[in-house]
């Protein structure tokens, strides 16, 4: 099915990937342009990790950490993963 038109796009901090949300849920996005599967439905917020390997996502039914090494913490409350998001946001390098 094609992905929904509304989207939010936020780059790695290392340029080499982008968090994609859709109606959908969480995609990852290369520099090539190619999507990965669905990692997660429900996603409204998302925020990289300073390395680059690792996301805080949230959404509907709380929050979660993503990382190359799969899915962490499933059952972290959200208010948890919308401060880490806001912290990531304002601890993030500049440029």
């Amino acid at each position: 099915t094609p992905l929904s038109r509304r989207r939010i796009r936020t780059s790695s901090p290392d340029g080499r990937s982008a968090a994609v949300i859709t109606r959908d849920g969480l995609y990852l996005c290369d520099t090539q342009g190619n999507l990965s599967g669905l990692l997660r439905s429900n996603v409204t917020t998302v925020a990289w990790f300073s390395d680059s390997r690792r996301l805080a996502i949230g959404g509907a039914g709380g929050g979660y950490i993503l990382s190359s090494a799969g899915l962490g913490a499933p059952h972290t409350p959200p208010a948890n993963i919308a401060l880490l998001a806001e912290l990531a946001e304002e601890f993030r390098p500049a440029g």
